[in-house]
This record gives structure tokens, C-alpha cells and sequence, in this order.
């Protein structure tokens, strides 16, 4: 017969180890999912493609609509530049304040490999693949735009 001691230390032993067991896997499922999910990982060839599309939806001064091909380099290297992008954590509770959104979106049209993506210069400055957002300031993504484009980004802007 075991004392009711000895099914105490028994109890706490197995809750030990369950605590343990769920304090690892979430720390892979927050590694693997969170930091991981949504993190762009697009693999870019020789025949990689890209139509560059500008709406300016508000009909700000001096920005002009246009689409355009741009030459495969560039394109490759804009791939990269998404490929080194952080994730915004998706947070369906989250609310986000971006007043200096002034209505105009690019959208990425890549091809080898298939890629949709729109991205605001003002705002918040996300790019979005599908529910997925993306930090744009840290990398050299609006400078590569306005080099394959030869457009100006934004009238306010710096990248003329």
C-alpha cells in the first residue's frame, strides 16, 4: 500500500515534469511558429520577374499610377530585400495608428517564384504578403524601388 506521502511526492514529481515538458515545447512551438511564421523566404532566380504597380488612391499631388516590368536584376535584389524583412506580429487583437498614410500603394507582382505583396511608403510602411505584414524600414527596400523604377516613391519623400 503507498501512504498517502509517498502519492504526494509521486504527483508533484509527474506535475514537475509536465510543466517541463510544456514549458519546452512551447518554446519550440514560439520559436518555430511566431519567429518563423510569416518570415518571407522566397528563393529568386535568373528568371525571376517583377511588375511594379503604384495607385495613388487619394490622388496626391505630383504622384502619377503606373505599372512597370523591371529589369531581372532588380528584381532579385527587391526579392532580397523582402527576404531580410522582420515580421510584424499578427495579433488579431492588436490596433495600430499609421496617420501619415497617404493612400499610395505599391503592389509587387513577382514570377519565379510566385509572389503578390502591396506596401505602403507612408503609415505604418508594411509590406503585407496575404494576413502577413512586414517591416520595411530595415532594409534597403524603398531605395531598390525607386532604382528599378527611376520613379519618385512619394512627393514628401526623400527618395526622389
Amino acid at each position: 500500500m503507498i501512504t498517502p506521502r509517498i502519492k504526494h511526492k509521486r504527483l508533484i514529481i509527474v506535475a514537475s515534469g509536465l510543466v517541463i515538458v510544456l514549458a519546452i515545447g512551447g518554446f519550440i512551438i514560439y520559436n518555430y511558429v511566431f519567429l518563423n511564421s510569416g518570415h518571407a523566404s522566397y528563393q529568386s532566380s535568373d528568371a525571376t520577374e517583377l511588375t511594379i504597380s503604384r495607385n495613388n488612391t487619394l490622388n496626391q499631388p505630383g504622384v502619377t499610377n503606373f505599372t512597370m516590368k523591371v529589369s531581372n536584376s532588380s528584381a532579385r535584389i527587391i526579392l532580397k530585400d523582402i527576404d531580410n524583412m522582420n515580421p510584424i506580429p499578427n495579433d488579431p487583437g492588436a490596433l495600430y495608428s499609421c496617420p501619415n498614410d497617404d493612400g499610395v500603394a505599391y503592389i509587387l507582382n513577382f514570377k519565379n517564384p510566385s509572389l503578390y505583396a502591396t506596401a505602403e511608403y507612408l503609415g505604418c510602411s508594411w509590406l503585407r504578403i496575404g494576413n502577413n505584414s512586414y517591416n520595411t524600414g530595415n532594409t534597403n527596400f524603398w531605395n531598390d524601388i525607386n532604382n528599378a523604377t527611376h520613379m519618385p516613391i512619394d512627393p514628401n519623400s526623400s527618395l526622389n
